[in-house]
């Protein structure tokens, strides 16, 4: 590793846990592995967290909102059964290993950008305490500190990358005169929400454009949207996309009257 980039092996995970700490907890207390499926979803939305790490005698894996709601949803199974017979549906769910608080960031940006579609990682701090880390946490941190790391301005970094916007693709549309950028994947807004989160779990993808009939962005959404989600309000998801932000936002509203 040369140039700018040995800085991320210099770099400690402790350091995007001491980020974090600025604008939210990363501690996660695991779920017992003989919950069901219906309380460990209980237990996300009260926390207000996406996924959770699964502990029988030690951590045994990672489960999402979207792993739980594609096995009650897509495969027609009971939500009484335990959290851990959906461990290992999906890859990052049959993760079971920690990483050290002084391993360095590389390693992270290893685990986040590789073939797996790791979202998260298990972090076990300097006091041996266990931490969740999320693919935004790093790029937060990454962004806050891009001069150090680098040794160059964020703006100066981004046009290299982006040499001539003229070549960017079309929203949702690629071409061979293009082939280093990336598309955006979109979903229209006419679909129902069940449709468009079953189109991010099958694309191992966290977040999703939506567009109007002009092809233009009028929403993001990501799996955090299904945060306010419990059993009972499963049948939002056969609403239109757009009326479930709408829904979605009335039901964060009176859960802070709740609380």
């Amino acid at each position: 590793m040369s140039g700018a980039y040995a800085s991320l092996n210099k770099t400690t995970i402790q350091a995007v846990l001491d980020h974090c700490k600025e604008y939210r907890n990363t501690v996660v207390e695991p779920v017992d592995y003989n919950k069901t499926l219906h309380e460990t979803l209980a237990i996300l939305r009260t926390r207000k967290l996406t996924a959770i790490p699964v502990k029988k005698l030690e951590i045994i894996g990672i489960v999402s909102i979207a792993d739980i709601l594609n096995f009650i949803l897509f495969s027609n199974k009971s939500d009484n059964v335990p959290i851990e017979s959906i461990l290992g549906v999906t890859e990052e769910s049959s993760t079971n290993f920690i990483l050290s608080a002084d391993t360095t960031i590389y390693v992270l940006i290893q685990l986040f950008t590789g073939q797996d579609y790791h979202h998260r990682a298990l972090i076990k701090d300097e006091a041996g305490v266990i931490n969740m880390i999320l693919q935004s946490d790093l790029m937060s941190f990454i962004y806050k500190n891009f001069r150090e790391l680098f040794d160059l301005p964020v703006t100066r970094a981004c046009r290299l990358y982006v040499r001539n916007p003229q070549l960017a693709d079309p929203i949702g549309e690629t071409t061979s005169e293009s082939p280093a950028v990336k598309k955006v994947l979109t979903v229209p807004n006419t679909k129902t929400a069940l449709e468009t989160f079953k189109f991010m779990y099958e694309m191992h993808i966290g977040s999703v454009a939506i567009v109007n009939q002009q092809d233009e962005i009028v929403e993001s959404c990501s799996l955090s949207d299904l945060e306010v989600l419990n059993v009972a309000d499963v049948h939002l998801l056969s609403k239109n996309i757009m009326d479930f932000f709408n829904l979605k936002r009335l039901l964060a509203a009176c859960s802070k009257e709740d609380d």
